[in-house]
């Protein structure tokens, strides 16, 4: 049994690790592995991103006391988070905003009304919790499956879609604009673990062109800032590109090699830009927006483009959570073996295979061909223009 010393030092190293220079105002305290957090966070999604850090350190139960402080420049009326948190629920598209009810005191919003799914009542939270401005939530959101017609028999329940082994996976002659591409992806919170799992993804046959890496912009500015920086620090520089992170001159790793300059391809909100180094998920997100997808909606096009419901929500909260997310392309069920065994063995989080519905060729698929489309995503201070 972990003691409650060792579960303090784990939680307060996951709620570290996830929020970076966010985290210096918070405390941890556990008893009886029941962890409480306190302090003060600027954004209600940081105390959320907190408590789900604790969890993966394993503590058995969570008091989350932290106090939302928000900036002045944060700050809304009740009646301007409640115009805003309808507004996303309708741009979401969950196609159950019209069955929602929202009511706002002092911050605090209450989610109210009914969905036909337990997902879609975890989805309709998300989407409303990175709301700026938001004290506090509440879900009191009903699940309500429809009742079949009197007449028919009751439909038997679908399961969400499983990734199909590679005998299953590929159709004869796939359309272009259907075309499914094949990715293992395990989660890792540290530079050590990244730089561990590409060493060994590369030294054991994997292209490094077939890896690839998201994570959200402070995720990845905070737990990689021996590689990356923005590209403010070098704006004298004449031949700086113009993308979200850049490879450090002074740094020679295999996650430089490897990934090279990261660009923002999506945002979870305001606070949330996300960055991509290529893959088979940027490229989609990228041909979506092309196609005229708003552009701050990452969520919906994550849900559209990964096949298995399951997984889209796991990448949500791997990301939001601050976790680094590495896909590692592959074209046969070897290829597949050894990319999961690597990453299990290296230790990463979450490890799974999963589809993604690309409309473009394989060909098309490293992010280098695909123009930046989300740089005003990013806050001010953190780009050049």
């Amino acid at each position: 049994m972990i003691s409650d010393v060792e579960l303090k030092r784990r939680a307060e190293a996951e709620i570290a690790a996830a929020l970076g220079d966010d985290a210096c105002d918070l405390a941890v305290a556990v008893k009886d592995a029941v962890a409480t957090l306190s302090g003060f966070v600027k954004r209600y999604s940081d105390a959320c991103i907190a408590e789900h850090a604790a969890r993966k350190a394993g503590v058995r139960g969570i008091a989350n006391e932290i106090e939302v402080r928000l900036p002045l420049v944060d700050r809304r009326s009740d009646p301007e988070i409640a115009r805003a948190a309808l507004k996303a629920l309708e741009a979401e598209d969950l196609g159950v905003a019209e069955r929602l009810f929202v009511r706002v005191k002092n911050g605090v919003l209450t989610l109210e009304g009914s969905t036909e799914s337990a997902p879609q009542r975890v989805a309709a939270e998300r989407v409303v919790r990175r709301l700026k401005g938001l004290k506090g939530l509440v879900n009191q959101i009903r699940v309500e499956p429809p009742k079949p017609a009197s007449e028919a028999p009751a439909p038997t329940p679908r399961a969400p879609e499983e990734a199909r082994s590679f005998a299953e996976a590929s159709d004869p002659e796939p359309a272009i604009s259907a075309l499914r591409v094949r990715e293992v992806v395990g989660v890792v919170d540290s530079q050590e673990e990244l730089d561990a799992l590409v060493n060994e993804l590369t030294t054991h046959g994997v292209d490094r062109t077939d890896i690839s890496l998201m994570g959200t912009f402070s995720a990845v500015f905070h737990k990689l800032k021996k590689v990356y920086r923005r590209p403010d620090e070098v704006a004298d520089l004449p031949d700086v590109p113009r993308r979200s992170l850049v490879t450090r001159d002074d740094v020679f790793a295999s996650t430089a090699l490897v990934f090279g300059t990261l660009l923002t391809v999506g945002s979870f909100g305001a606070a949330l830009p996300v960055v991509a180094s290529g893959g088979a998920l940027a490229a989609a997100i990228a041909a979506a927006v092309g196609g005229g997808a708003a552009a701050g909606a990452l969520a919906r096009i994550i849900r559209d483009k990964v096949i298995n419901p399951r997984d889209a929500a796991r990448l949500e909260d791997d990301l939001m959570s601050g976790g680094l997310v590495v896909f590692v392309r592959v074209d046969t069920s070897a290829e597949e073996a050894n990319a999961l065994k690597i990453m299990r063995e290296v230790g990463a989080d979450n490890v799974h295979v999963h589809e993604i519905d690309v409309g473009r060729r394989r060909d098309d698929l490293p992010l280098s061909a695909v123009q930046p489309l989300f740089d005003e995503a990013l806050p001010r201070a953190e780009t050049t223009r």
